[in-house]
């Protein structure tokens, strides 16, 4: 009886957690649904990394990132960056909407995989609107924490500051 409970446990917590949009429709649900997607692989090599750190105020782990690129008439209209990171012990992947002035637009979470109830809701998401890699971005000081959440609140605010730098150095090094 034990076994399947634990069983049943395990399969509900896993059939919801999941995907919860694909990068492409963030994009599109941002930059409009007539905008050309493209996406680009960014490596950033070590110097490349060190410099992120040292904007991000974060350390970064990944050399290899995944940027979206949002396009009209051939003029870029922003960016999406993809960042996974860790919440307790499941990955979230979120996407940081960017225009072209480095102003954070939107943070769009693409896939959680932790219990729903640590999912920061978008209204929480919404306090990150305009930051750019000049602001500090320290939760419980910048940033509200979420009560009952405050892992996957860091997480975030970790990420956002991490999608800023590398956006910021894979333009200026033209990576993009």
């Amino acid at each position: 009886m034990f076994r399947l409970i634990l069983i049943l446990l395990i399969t509900s917590n896993l059939l919801l957690s999941k995907v919860l949009i694909r990068p492409d429709e963030a994009m599109r649900v941002h930059y409009g649904k007539n905008v050309v997607v493209s996406k680009k692989n960014i490596l950033l090599v070590k110097e490349d990394i060190i410099e992120a750190q040292k904007v991000a105020k974060r350390k970064i782990k990944d050399h290899l990132f995944r940027v979206f690129i949002a396009k009209k008439n051939n003029n870029v209209l922003g960016y999406g960056v993809l960042y996974t990171s860790k919440v307790r012990t499941k990955d979230e992947t979120a996407m940081f909407l960017i225009d072209t002035n480095g102003k954070l637009k939107a943070i769009e979470i693409i896939a959680f995989y932790e219990p729903p109830e640590y999912l920061p809701p978008k209204r929480w998401l919404n306090q990150f609107s305009s930051s750019t890699t000049k602001n500090n971005l320290k939760l419980k000081q910048d940033i509200r924490s979420i009560s009952g959440a405050t892992l996957s609140a860091r997480a975030i605010t970790d990420s956002t500051k991490i999608a800023l730098s590398i956006l910021e150095i894979a333009i200026k090094k033209n990576k993009i």
